[in-house]
């Protein structure tokens, strides 16, 4: 026996998977995690705790699925909103796997840490891996305001 939900339509409708990622990583929030993530920047060193940046990451996933419903009509292509939606939720989950110990590009255990030779080797990969995502994540976006500028204008086009 097959479950069916009529207002989870994927196929058609594959913005919908912003809503049911961002139900999954609430849920996940809700988990005690011994892990934060860190980010050195200059002379500032930021510290987050997981829990943080999984309900961060609902409050976006959110808020584009509210965007998406507002401009469902709108969208120029399915395609565009496949390679967005697919795209999105890809690279913010690397993202969030990396600094909760799912995957690891570190070689070396956390305890060799304050070591510079076991920092500086995998430094290269973590930020080459980091500045990756960030382009494809940039790039999805921009994708998201090319599908959707282009469907406004389109749409403004057929109503004159």
């Amino acid at each position: 026996m097959t479950i069916k939900f009529p207002f989870l339509n994927i196929k058609q409708k594959p913005f919908e998977l912003f809503g049911l990622c961002a139900v999954v990583l609430f849920i996940l929030s809700l988990v005690p995690f011994k892990q934060s993530s860190d980010i050195n920047f200059h002379d500032t060193y930021f510290v987050f705790s997981i829990r943080s940046l999984f309900i961060s990451c609902t409050v976006l996933f959110l808020f584009i699925w509210m965007l998406y419903l507002l401009t469902n009509k709108m969208s120029l292509s399915s395609k565009l909103s496949w390679i967005h939606t697919l795209a999105t939720i890809s690279t913010i989950a690397f993202l969030l796997m990396l600094p909760s110990g799912i995957i690891s590009l570190n070689d070396s255990p956390k305890r060799y840490y304050a070591f510079a030779e076991a920092e500086q080797a995998s430094f290269l990969n973590i930020t080459t891996f980091y500045s990756a995502m960030a382009i494809i994540l940039i790039v999805a976006q921009l994708l998201f305001l090319i599908n959707i500028g282009a469907g406004l204008i389109k749409w403004a086009l057929r109503r004159a």
